[in-house]
């Protein structure tokens, strides 16, 4: 499973470099785009941990992710998020409930790829922090959420995302520094 996830790692980089939507216009895409609001919505899968041994199936949950943003400039967007709606643990068989709230600065990394940056197909990196509620141990964390996007332009204000990511934090599930990271596809709505 490990290889599967460095697999669709490499694959997002190297779809990211090339413009396959060469037929939209620069000006049709980017017109207006700095200082739009945006809302996402994810839906994926994620998974507790990422040692070899947690990649069972039943170690495996759904994921939800609904953002609400706003692009500062053409390169930097700010976002408030929500994640959930709970994750297994491979250590039990329980549902472990959960709430994120978070908010993420996002940049757009594609000029350190081509010259021009043509928004159609755009690579996004995303980090910041979070407050985690675990509601099967009833106690709130202070976690950490950071990931990589691949969007690509359906129209001027309709987007298709592939996003990997992850919640870091201590003490989500076990008593140390744990992860829960997550493979979803999303849609956004430019405002």
């Amino acid at each position: 499973m490990r290889q599967i996830f460095i697999g669709i790692i490499v694959f997002v980089f190297a779809g990211s470099i090339s413009n396959p939507l060469s037929s939209q216009t620069v000006d049709s895409i980017t017109a207006g785009m700095k200082e739009k609001f945006y809302i996402d919505l994810y839906l994926g899968v994620q998974v507790s941990g990422i040692r070899k041994e947690d990649y069972v199936a039943s170690n495996f949950a759904p994921y939800i992710q609904l953002s609400a943003g706003k692009w500062l400039t053409r390169n930097l967007a700010l976002a408030l998020t929500y994640q959930g709606p709970y994750f297994n643990f491979i250590g039990d068989s329980s549902k472990h409930k959960y709430v994120y709230l978070g908010g993420d600065a996002i940049l757009n990394i594609n000029r350190f790829f081509t010259e021009s940056n043509t928004g159609v197909w755009n690579i996004n990196v995303f980090a910041g922090p979070g407050l985690l509620y675990n509601d099967f141990y009833s106690k709130t964390n202070f976690c950490f959420s950071t990931g990589l996007v691949n969007e690509v332009k359906i129209k001027n204000d309709i987007s298709l995302k592939f996003k990997v990511s992850a919640i870091i934090g201590h003490s989500i599930y076990q008593k140390d520094e744990d992860i829960l990271p997550n493979i979803s596809l999303g849609l956004s709505k430019t405002f």
